[in-house]
């Protein structure tokens, strides 16, 4: 076995070393359900879970609006192709709480090959997807009519999309936006302005610019952010990883980011989003393996979404010691500091034995983990009052979590190689032993055969928003149609 973990985003396998190609992170504080979200999460909806799909719908006819106390306003979004097997029923996006949502690890693989962009019309494979908005105010039948024949559709079918955010302590808070079919065509709303370059290897937005490492384009060499109206500021730079497996009865092994490849081989620019699809290979020795992995990132203007799958095929405590895991680090630029009214997160502690490993996590498991069966995480890192916050999450379902495999805050990451034996002066980067690393470290060393999926987000906050008011994400999103007299 040349190593435990495989990883696979819907039907394709990879190995774990490609699960550190994100930044990981966490949440929760305390929060009283009723009080409105200052800041949310990206919606979307099933298109079958509105009725979308039957009679034919073209998508020039949708149009998604939200109302704020300065009134209503347009709200960009893009219709995407999802591959599966087959769409939720309607009524499951419809009715309760807890349903499949869209953007998770689960279902959010998109079908590079439909070629979306050229059809005209909605299909049952398709979500709508929307990034995150102004305004949360709840609109009668009435008023979303009375607005709807000022843009020229007083005929048409309405749909509230309704959006409950997650806070810290298990509260929630909810918000809505609304969706429109009208007859004839509406004027779209303004693109959101997040952009992918393939040349650059680059996505940027008004807010932010992330720079891919051209030889292993899953890693960052550069995280820049930006206050309203002000210049871009360098947050975080040369982001890496290591992964350990203390193998019983056989020697260790240290991965690296030479060992794994990773290059974009799909993008596509839209109206709300840009979706690009990784694929990496595993270099050992003189061997360079194809791992088949395709992994889609979101990437909307102040947020990113990498969906994960590890396909374990072992027990992995079967075969490797307490201490096998990822760490995930990176240089803070002069200035960067963690922000901890932000930062829910357990910081690093070192696994000898299983009970370390279970004792920890029965502790992490009692204080991030929610009614939902999900385990909440984020750390954040800020430069001034006048900058944007970036912020780190996390979504892990609790019975991995409880397995051991959860972020840990990795404040100083030169004792964590000196105590696991890593060499990063290798290939030369002897500046790397030198210079403070933050990261977030996984233990791998619980887990036990099977498929294993969570989340990860990256977000930009503004500094006058509050961490207790802020939506954890995934964000749960359901859909109702609207008449004239509800």
């Amino acid at each position: 076995m040349s190593y435990l973990a495989r990883m696979e985003n819907g039907y394709s396998s990879y190995r774990m070393a490609a699960a550190c190609a994100a930044y990981f992170t966490l949440i929760c504080a305390t929060f009283m359900g009723s009080a409105r979200l200052e800041a949310g999460c990206p919606p979307a909806i099933f298109a079958d879970a509105a009725g979308l799909v039957f009679p034919e719908t073209k998508k020039s006819e949708l149009l998604m609006v939200s109302r704020a106390k300065s009134g209503w306003a347009k709200v960009p979004h893009d219709v995407i192709p999802l591959r599966l097997p087959s769409p939720p029923h309607r009524r499951q996006q419809t009715m309760g709480r807890n349903g499949p949502q869209p953007l998770s690890s689960q279902r959010f693989i998109v079908d590079f090959r439909d070629q979306w962009w050229t059809r005209s019309v909605v299909s049952n494979q398709d979500i709508l997807i929307a990034p995150d908005f102004a305004g949360a105010g709840r609109a009668t039948g009435r008023d979303l009519r009375a607005y709807a024949a000022t843009l020229g559709c007083p005929s048409g079918r309405f749909w509230e999309v309704e959006q409950t955010g997650f806070m810290a302590g298990g509260g929630s808070a909810t918000r809505f936006l609304y969706l429109m079919k009208c007859p004839g065509g509406a004027a779209a709303a303004e693109p959101s302005r997040v952009h992918f370059d393939s040349k650059e290897l680059s996505v940027g937005s008004p807010s932010f610019r992330y720079q891919m490492n051209r030889r292993n384009q899953m890693l960052f060499d550069r995280l820049e952010a930006a206050g309203a109206g002000g210049p871009m500021e360098l947050f975080l730079e040369d982001g890496n990883f290591d992964i350990r497996a203390d193998f019983k009865n056989f020697f260790n092994m240290h991965f690296t980011a030479g060992n794994v490849g990773s290059k974009v081989v799909a993008e596509r620019n839209g109206a709300a989003v840009s979706v690009t699809r990784l694929s990496f290979d595993l270099k050992m020795l003189f061997l360079k393996l194809d791992l088949q992995l395709n992994t889609d990132l979101l990437f909307f203007p102040d947020a990113v979404f990498l969906p994960m799958i590890m396909k374990i095929p072992r027990d992995a405590w079967k075969y490797v010691h307490p201490g096998s895991g990822v760490l995930y680090s990176w240089f803070s630029a002069n200035k960067t500091m963690l922000q901890e009214s932000w930062t829910e997160m357990p910081r690093r502690r070192l696994f000898k034995t299983k009970g370390d490993v279970r004792l920890e996590a029965m502790q992490v498991a009692a204080r991030y983990c929610m009614a939902d069966g999900n385990c909440r995480f984020r750390a954040a890192v800020g430069r001034g009052a006048e900058n944007k916050i970036v912020v780190m999450e996390v979504v892990i379902p609790r019975t991995m979590v409880e397995s051991g495999f959860f972020p840990q805050y990795v404040a100083d990451a030169r004792p964590e190689v000196r105590e696991l034996g890593w060499d990063w002066g290798a290939g030369g980067d002897d500046a790397k032993s030198r210079r403070r690393r933050e990261g977030l470290y996984f233990e791998l060393s619980g887990l036990g055969k099977g498929d294993h999926g969570f989340e990860i987000w990256v977000r930009l906050m503004s500094p006058e928003d509050s961490p207790a008011m802020a939506s954890i994400c995934p964000a749960e999103t359901r859909v109702r149609e609207v008449t004239a007299l509800n």
